[in-house]
């Protein structure tokens, strides 16, 4: 009941305001940057400056609040519907990323604030999801076990060698710890873990690297002047792909070199076809919410 009352609250705060026009949302981003981009930093500039760009800042996220409750209705509320006792919570943290979204948000990258901020509020919803699953599934004390696991095939993969078995892992360890979880376990706990942002977003941008920039060639310029810049966008972007698109992207172009389509449909149960329809749809994502230039054919 409390939820529910919260909630109507929530959705009568935001009836109150109207949605915002292109002109008038350009103004607003470019009063956000002047503050935000501030050469020395936003504490160090103007106060006229920090004031106009905070109030810039606070419309926005007024007026679009209702993008909140739209991604929420059509996209979580299964998961989290409103007797749900985190339901605020979620909103609440969504509504942070929304503050987020309006101080990086720049109209130069070519999207509007809507796609950009959508994208905000979806890394919110899903990493509130995602956190309250990790809280229940691993044992708070068992994160150094997951880091050393993952330590271990990292290492496999970049000397090329098969990716250990549970069983493997839990050998290695026990070579320099006491207390080892059970094979099983510990392949659940890595199961969870890496359906996290931040395991997984990490090991894959490390694999990146190491790869030289494969996936950063399929969405960016590799003319450009500002290729370390673009790489630093992509990174940032993967953050906001379904866990779909984050793994067709990640099977294909961060491990050992590019593996074909038909392969990872064998390995994910999809069409070969539905593949290469996710990793379009992940690589123009990428391309929208990081503000970059399609590659050139030739």
């Amino acid at each position: 009941m409390a939820a529910a009352t919260s909630l109507e609250f929530f959705f009568q705060q935001m009836g109150r305001f109207e949605r915002l026009d292109q002109a008038t949302t350009t103004a607003l981003a470019a009063a956000v940057q002047a503050w935000q981009g501030h050469p020395a930093g936003p504490d160090a500039a103007p106060m006229r400056v920090r004031i106009k760009g905070q109030a810039a800042r606070d419309k926005l996220v007024r007026h679009n609040l209702r993008l909140v409750v739209h991604i929420w209705r059509n996209s979580y509320s299964l998961k989290l519907p409103v007797q749900h006792p985190g339901v605020i919570d979620a909103l609440q943290t969504a509504a942070m990323n929304l503050v987020r979204a309006a101080e990086k948000y720049s109209p130069a990258r070519g999207t509007t604030f809507s796609t950009y901020a959508a994208a905000w509020i979806h890394k919110g919803l899903r990493d509130y999801l995602t956190d309250e699953e990790r809280l229940v599934r691993i044992p708070a004390n068992s994160f150094h076990i997951i880091k050393a696991a993952s330590a271990i095939i990292c290492r496999a993969r970049a000397l090329g060698e098969p990716i250990p078995t549970a069983q493997q892992l839990v050998d290695e360890l026990r070579l320099t710890r006491k207390h080892v979880p059970t094979a099983t376990s510990l392949a659940h706990w890595l199961d969870a873990a890496l359906k996290t942002d931040a395991l997984s977003l990490d090991a894959r941008v490390g694999r990146l690297e190491e790869e030289g920039g494969t996936l950063i060639d399929s969405v960016a310029d590799p003319a450009s002047a500002e290729a370390d810049e673009q790489l630093e966008r992509v990174h940032e972007a993967m953050e906001f792909l379904s866990d779909v698109e984050r793994t067709v992207l990640s099977k294909r172009y961060l491990g050992k070199g590019v593996v074909r389509h038909a392969a990872i449909a064998r390995q994910v149960g999809l069409s070969r076809s539905r593949v290469q329809q996710i990793e379009q749809q992940a690589i123009h994502a990428i391309r929208n919410l990081a503000g970059l230039r399609p590659i050139r054919v030739a």
